[in-house]
């Protein structure tokens, strides 16, 4: 489980060296080319003056340069963490102090003010490399407990974590998707989340270390063409970016022709969605759940959450998980509580972040801040986050079944539920909408009380779009300061 993604690749190498790795914008690469230009970028780095006590950043696109630092910085033990592109980068005071950050690597000129030692590298497609230094590289060793990778949560609950993965962690990773998502040599996968994501950054060293292919879709490529033109078999997305591919009904639909699944992933997919994307896309489209903390812990067909809203996949056999009572006791099979997981591929703790550690890990459990049940198939069911639950005279309501009831009147895109503190003190239900034009919110508010009685919400905001991070969750907390900043007199 320690060895490194290099012996991944070296082994594949060896099997099938000319055997298609990456497709990117500037054509194909073979897994002997690949070999190639990861010791070619590792000399290069190791020539500029990076070592293992170095972290270091990466600000790329979805490139096979960004890639291949990726794999190169792996090579030569020596941690690194992906930030967004395009997007700012974190100041740079926390760069320095609370990322520990000393050498950032991009595409961009450096700075008049650069927060550490900075990389200008060209040709995020396919880069110009030297030559390997094969003797210096023959000296390298793989240590299991080296950390390799820093990987940042959402950041919508209680900020940014970081997460770091060693060798021997993302190892098991590694092997736990291989196993889950069943890849070989005839995968071909094309990443729809930027290797920031910690989906996005496992999956592809997942799929290299099966001997699959890895689709690398450049800046204006369509989605749907490339993926029919290079006969994908597999991809990965938040809702948003399948709610783009389906379009609307009124057009032609365009389907991905050789997906065998579609997994959906960083947040909530709405039934309707599933059910448009089944019929006008892919029948293909899979559920799951996991944690930058954990990783994947769950997975399941797309129909098992239309017909369950709350259900986001079954637990993998190497997942413990139990719910518990708010005095940490376990509950019983179907028992609605705090959700807890623990498994391989589970950090130990955050980076650099005692505080956040000593809230969430606990006796070697990974608590996730989500309610839920576990049915006594493993079907996982998720009904809230814990600082989501809105309590009212005593009874706690979930935002999801109140969004999925919403979400059945024609005219709303979208919604999010949340609860604004009233004069009396108590929560005032709202409901943020996204609507069609000439949807009327009158009519969506009745249509909510006749669904949902006294759950329905009182409050409801139109706005062009929600709040949402780079893996498509809610940003509520923006919802509630807008609301506030809205009604107050």
């Amino acid at each position: 489980m320690s060895h490194a993604v290099w012996d991944h690749l070296r082994f594949q190498t060896r099997l099938r060296p000319h055997a298609l790795a990456i497709y990117g914008a500037a054509g194909p690469v073979t897994y002997r080319a690949l070999a190639h230009d990861v010791d070619a970028l590792a000399t290069e780095l190791m020539q500029r003056g990076l070592s293992r006590q170095d972290m270091v950043g990466l600000h790329l696109d979805l490139s096979y340069l960004h890639l291949l630092l990726i794999l190169a910085l792996d090579r030569l033990s020596i941690p690194s963490m992906s930030f967004p592109s395009p997007g700012p980068l974190p100041p740079a005071a926390i760069l320095r102090q609370q990322l520990d950050l000393t050498a950032m690597v991009s595409a961009a000129a450096e700075p008049v003010d650069p927060p550490c030692r900075w990389l200008q590298m060209a040709g995020q497609e396919r880069p110009r490399l030297g030559t390997p230094d094969q003797t210096w590289l023959a000296q390298l060793d793989s240590p299991a407990d080296c950390l390799v990778r820093v990987g940042w949560s959402s950041g919508t609950t209680g900020g940014v974590k970081g997460s770091p993965i060693t060798r021997k962690l993302q190892g098991h990773r590694i092997a736990a998707r291989r196993l889950a998502r069943a890849l070989g040599p005839r995968t071909r996968y094309m990443p729809g989340v930027p290797f920031s994501s910690a989906p996005g950054y496992v999956m592809p060293l997942a799929v290299l270390a099966a001997g699959g292919v890895v689709i690398l879709r450049g800046a204006g490529a369509d989605f749907v063409e490339l993926a029919n033109a290079l006969r994908a078999t597999m991809t990965s997305g938040p809702p948003a970016l399948l709610a783009e591919l389906v379009g609307d009904d009124r057009g032609p639909a365009r389907r991905l022709e050789t997906v065998e699944l579609f997994m959906v992933s960083g947040t909530h997919l709405p039934g309707q969605l599933a059910r448009e994307a089944r019929l006008r896309l892919t029948p293909n489209i899979w559920i799951g759940y996991g944690a930058t903390e954990t990783d994947g812990v769950a997975i399941a067909d797309s129909a098992v959450g239309i017909a369950d809203p709350t259900a986001v996949g079954y637990l993998f056999p190497w997942v413990e998980a139990e719910t518990v009572d708010a005095a940490g006791r376990p509950l019983p099979v179907g028992g609605e509580g705090t959700l807890r997981l623990r498994c391989a591929q589970m950090i130990a703790g955050y980076y650099k972040d005692a505080a956040a550690t000593a809230r969430n890990f606990r006796d070697g459990w990974f608590y996730p801040g989500d309610v839920g049940a576990i049915t006594g198939q493993g079907l996982l069911r998720i009904t809230g986050r814990i600082e989501d639950v809105i309590l009212r005279d005593g009874v706690s309501l979930l935002p999801l079944p109140i969004e999925e009831a919403i979400r059945g009147f024609p005219g709303v895109r979208d919604v999010a539920v949340f609860a604004l503190t009233g004069a009396d003190g108590g929560p005032t239900i709202c409901a943020a909408l996204v609507l069609e034009p000439g949807t009327a919110p009158q009519a969506v508010q009745a249509f909510a009380a006749a669904q949902l009685g006294d759950r329905a919400p009182t409050r409801l905001f139109v706005i062009d779009s929600l709040p949402r991070n780079a893996s498509g969750k809610v940003l509520r907390r923006q919802l509630v300061e807008r609301a506030a900043h809205a009604v107050r007199p």
